[in-house]
């Protein structure tokens, strides 16, 4: 590269003061970054912070504990295996517990051990947290697994131990972006406190951090602190805008969020314009703002205005991550610094000041004082396909897979650029192939650079200087023979790519690297492939499949075995037609019932029809009495009896009060007469016997 774009060599720091940070700053560009920052450190820069776990007993608390305590552990488990892998002699385990992080590796496990048995001690109390939090178990009850046995057979013990929990449906969920444990707020609030004291004295300052989600947290803090002390306006605009998220093969998402900002915030603008003179990372100062415009005065002097609603892309502008930071200067700095950043980040971070950076960081990233000059100077790249072939191989398989592999190298292109990588073979074959260059002779040189400090780069240099041809050979060893047997299993269909690398590495690297490097890949298709043959024996206990027989189901789990997301597609394809056909069931079952409620009488009918009989018959009876007055007692009696029956009716009662109060009285008399009822009453039997007539009884009386 340095021969086709030259090289330029660092003469003179003019940013920083100070001339030992003007040498640090020197050191960085050398890549000899673990001085550079133990200088920073040394003269008490750099702060460590506690992060308080929750002690109390609460769903949530005891979830947090364990998130933490799994992400710490693991975290300082991987530096553990990068640290021992070059140690001869010893086995892993042996290796791993001379180290000198063994110890905090075991306090944080037992943190996440207990944690994690008082979830899988009561499933039902925590499963809605871990469905919320999309929490994967499968490594949790991993934990509480037979060890001795191979890792297939431990993640398939784990997998039957969350079925008996009822948690087998989070195995494998993945989770939303930003949704991560929080392990820095302690670190965070430390550099709050100080960028405050600092805002005082000087306006001229910068927080960074790696992440968007930190990024936005520590804006948020400012802002809560600048609007209590009165130091930007009370009232807030909010406005839609637009960031784009860039992954590591360079797709680029775009999101929408709201975002509230007020007179004196500070504002970051995150695309390029010309019409209004802005790059990507330029910050200013809104000077006044409304729904349809925002005033701003940019660092470098340059006042104009412009429209929320037509350009989106800006935001907050108290902190901004490293990468937006690239050109900033500013007086004082505060750097909020996670176990993700790498040398080239570093770099950048810490030399944006003129007099001063402050830098935080969470025991949980870094959790002894070595860690940090470790973590902050390495190089970030990791081993993968290009440093594993040779230059001649890696051009050969670009040609092959040149639509995925063009994206990466583009995207790898930049960070080598900035970081002087080692690989430089592979990466010359590269450029070639883009430009389409035939080389004209041998540019093996390599780039000037203190490789020492490459960490990852190191061990692909290192391969390349102890190539081994083994194609020759006129057998096949016992090691080899395993994996190519390990190959016919399943979870390796989808392997090829993998497959086709090892190949490759086998005749160039020799055995024994070849071997190092498929182990390094195969665990990621077992878990995956396990996680799916899970999901399966999950779906095919739906209440939706209820109906399919078992012997259906064996022959599902049967081909399951050989492709988990073939079966899993056809099962969801089946529960979703008996759910419609259910819905359809139940739809016709309501419209049924509701056609019979239509043909049903009311019970309000049923009682008025009742009530129109005993009328009927109290009319029958009283007219037989009139007819014969000798008639028996017991028709009397009857008499008493009906109409006592009908006063007893309220709202029948009332409404015959409105429409013959007459009749009303009489029955009323009657309900009340002894058994020897006579009808010589004259001018009362007479209004009697003509409301009694007027109708058929019931509601006509």
């Amino acid at each position: 590269m340095t021969e086709r774009v030259g090289a330029s060599r660092l003469e003179e720091v003019v940013r920083q003061k100070e001339e030992w940070q003007r040498e640090a700053t020197v050191l960085f560009g050398k890549q000899e970054s673990q001085k550079a920052i133990q200088a920073y450190q040394m003269r008490g820069h750099i702060h460590l912070v506690e992060e308080k776990l929750p002690d109390g007993h609460s769903v949530e608390d005891t979830v947090k504990r364990y998130e933490s305590s799994a992400r710490t552990s693991g975290l300082i488990f991987r530096e553990i295996l990068k640290d021992v892998q070059a140690i001869e002699g010893k086995n892993f385990y042996e290796k791993a517990k001379d180290h000198e992080d063994y110890q905090e590796f075991l306090k944080w496990r037992d943190s996440q051990k207990e944690a994690g048995k008082e979830i899988l001690s009561q499933p039902e109390i925590y499963r809605s947290t871990l469905e919320k939090r999309c929490l994967d178990p499968l490594e949790m009850a991993r934990l509480f697994v037979d060890k001795g046995q191979n890792k297939k057979s431990q993640y398939k013990e784990a997998a039957q131990l969350l079925k008996t929990k009822g948690l087998e449906h989070l195995i494998g969920i993945e989770r939303a972006p930003g949704q991560g444990v929080e392990v820095r707020d302690a670190a965070k609030a430390a550099l709050i406190e100080d960028w405050k004291k600092a805002y005082k004295e000087d306006q001229s300052l910068l927080m960074m951090a790696y992440s968007n989600r930190d990024v936005r947290d520590l804006n948020e803090r400012a802002k809560n602190q600048l609007k209590a002390s009165g130091d930007i306006g009370k009232e807030e605009f909010t406005y839609k805008i637009t960031s784009e998220v860039e992954d590591d093969f360079g797709r680029k998402t775009k999101l929408r969020e709201d975002r509230s900002f007020a007179t004196g915030d500070r504002i970051v603008f995150t695309r390029n314009d010309g019409g209004l003179g802005v790059k990507n990372g330029s910050i200013g100062t809104i000077l006044s703002l409304d729904k349809n415009k925002i005033e701003v005065r940019l660092d470098e002097g340059k006042t104009f205005g412009f429209s929320p609603n037509l350009f989106s892309s800006f935001d907050q502008g108290w902190a901004i991550t490293i990468h937006k930071s690239q050109g900033t200067t500013v007086e004082k700095s505060f750097l909020l610094v996670s176990h993700e950043m790498n040398q080239n980040l570093t770099y950048v971070a810490m030399t944006r000041h003129k007099g001063d950076v402050q830098v935080y960081g969470s025991r949980c990233d870094f959790w002894r004082e070595g860690k940090v000059e470790d973590i902050l100077s390495k190089s970030g790249e990791k081993l993968s396909a290009a440093d594993y072939l040779d230059s001649h191989s890696l051009a050969k398989l670009m040609k092959e897979e040149d639509r995925f592999i063009s994206k990466l190298f583009t995207r790898l292109s930049d960070e080598l650029h900035a970081m002087g990588a080692v690989s430089k073979q592979a990466f010359k074959s590269v450029a070639n192939h883009f430009l389409g260059r035939t080389p004209e002779r041998d540019l093996g040189r390599d780039i000037i650079i203190k490789s020492e400090v490459v960490r990852e780069e190191n061990r692909a240099q290192e391969l390349f200087s102890q190539k081994k041809d083994l194609s020759t050979k006129e057998y096949i060893s016992p090691a080899l023979r395993a994996i190519y047997e390990e190959w016919k299993h399943p979870a390796f269909n989808k392997a090829e790519f993998i497959k086709k690398v090892f190949e490759k590495g086998l005749k160039i690297h020799g055995e024994e690297k070849a071997i190092a490097y498929w182990e390094s890949k195969k665990e990621g298709f077992l878990q995956n492939y396990y996680q799916n043959i899970a999901k399966v024996e999950t779906e095919l206990n739906s209440p939706l499949l209820s109906q399919l027989t078992e012997k259906w189901k064996n022959k599902a789990r049967e081909f399951a075995k050989q492709d988990p997301l073939k079966v899993l597609d056809l099962v969801n394809k089946l529960k979703n037609q008996e759910h419609e056909r259910r819905e359809r069931t139940a739809a016709e079952a309501r419209a049924a019932q509701e056609q019979q409620l239509k043909q049903t009488p009311t019970e309000a009918q049923l009682k008025r029809e009742h009530l129109d009989g005993v009328c009927l018959k109290f009319k029958q009876l009283d007219q037989l009495i009139k007819e014969y007055p000798t008639a028996s007692s017991s028709y009397k009696e009857d008499l008493k009896q009906f109409a006592q029956e009908l006063a007893q009716e309220n709202d029948f009662m009332s409404f015959l009060k409105l429409c013959d109060a007459k009749g009303a009285k009489t029955i009323e008399r009657i309900a009340g007469m002894s058994p020897d009822l006579t009808y010589n009453h004259g001018l009362e039997e007479h209004e009697y016997s003509h409301s009694m007539d007027r109708g058929r009884g019931g509601y006509s009386l």
